[in-house]
């Protein structure tokens, strides 16, 4: 029998967070959509909890083993990969070295844009 481990995910990185940045927002980013399993649940709990802003501590999201160790260490481990999934400080790029980077924000007003506004970013 499988087990549904989100809400327990969610509220230890919430923890995590709130220790780390305390009375502050973080902005969410997944790594090439490839955890976006986990990181989106993570986005609607956090933000159910009022702690996320697009302009806050940028925290990335992934699995170990996405990234190269030489691009992994050049962020800041805030989880250790032995729980299955690594929390990195993403602070030190910027948004357009992030995209670049192929590191996608997953706030909720990304994710509104991306699926009820992409069309304005087109020429139809």
């Amino acid at each position: 029998m499988g087990t549904n481990e989100t809400v327990t995910k969610a509220v230890y990185i919430t923890n995590v967070l709130e220790k780390k940045y305390p009375g502050e927002k973080v902005a969410l980013y997944d790594y090439a959509f490839k955890t976006t399993g986990q990181s989106l649940p993570l986005v609607l709990y956090l933000d159910h909890k009022n702690k996320l802003s697009n302009d806050g501590y940028k925290v990335g999201f992934m699995y170990p083993g996405a990234l190269s160790e030489a691009t992994r260490s050049a962020y800041t481990a805030l989880v250790d990969e032995k729980k299955g999934f690594l929390l990195l400080d993403l602070s030190s790029s910027s948004a357009a070295e992030l995209s670049k980077a192929e590191w996608a924000l997953v706030n909720p007003s990304e994710i509104y844009h991306s699926t009820v506004e992409w069309y304005e970013d087109r020429d139809l």
